[in-house]
């Protein structure tokens, strides 16, 4: 009589510990500090697409985040949270270059950030500085905006005419 009631039990107890262990062991991006730079970028792209202005503050460190903290202060904290969500989700795309390994004196990197919108690319250095509980971006370079030759989503061929190749 037990035996039929254990089978299903215990399947379920199997699904919830796979479930668990996929999903609550582990840490989100907006829950710790970046292990890497490049996880810090991570971290802040994921906090404001999520609209986490605390979790993306968390992002910066010293005088950066202290001139960020001013200008989260000066206005409302949801138009603040909507405005980083807008920022992200106008992205078609980013690349991430640059030494993602430290530099030689372990606490400092540099990354670059090209971010591909629908009619231009900016591309700007992010400066990350190691602390005692992750990497957080220190400082942060002058966007550099450039207009790519062919706009993003342009067909780079002739849709209507047989492959000439074959």
């Amino acid at each position: 009589m037990k035996r039929p009631f254990a089978i299903p039990v215990t399947l379920a107890l199997l699904a919830g510990a796979i479930y668990l262990s996929r999903s609550g062991g582990r840490q989100t991006a907006a829950d710790a500090a970046a292990d890497s730079p490049a996880g810090c970028l991570e971290r802040m792209f994921t906090a404001a697409e999520k609209g986490d202005v605390a979790a993306w503050l968390d992002c910066f460190t010293g005088s950066e985040r202290g001139r960020l903290a001013r200008q989260a202060e000066s206005q409302p904290a949801e138009k603040l949270a909507a405005s980083l969500q807008e920022a992200v989700r106008t992205l078609k795309g980013r690349a991430i270059s640059g030494a993602s390994a430290p530099q030689s004196a372990g606490d400092a990197a540099s990354l670059a950030v090209e971010r591909i919108y629908a009619h231009h690319t900016e591309r700007q250095s992010y400066h990350f500085r190691r602390e005692a509980d992750g990497w957080r971006i220190d400082s942060v370079g002058a966007v550099e905006k450039h207009q790519p030759p062919i706009a993003y989503g342009t067909p780079v061929y002739d849709l209507g005419q047989p492959d000439e190749a074959k």
